[in-house]
């Protein structure tokens, strides 16, 4: 896993999984786009502090990229 930062503010710019061929943007870098955006997944879900409590039912994907249930 690969992850990017910027340098000035700390905003969180993109994350690649060394196993796929592709780059994740932060949907906010972009105004155009995150005004109407939906969420869909919450990503490292198996990471995320006891005391954080999603309310959503999006699919949540564990730090290895493996779904996990709506129970969990």
């Amino acid at each position: 896993m690969s992850r990017a930062f910027c340098q000035f503010c700390g905003t969180y710019l993109f994350y690649q999984n060394k196993n796929e061929n592709a780059i994740y943007l932060n949907a906010e870098l972009f105004d155009e786009f995150s005004h109407n955006a939906q969420l869909i997944s919450h990503i490292f879900y198996d990471d995320k502090p006891d005391y954080y409590d999603f309310t959503n039912h999006c699919q949540k994907l564990t730090s290895d990229g493996h779904c996990m249930s709506n129970d969990d």
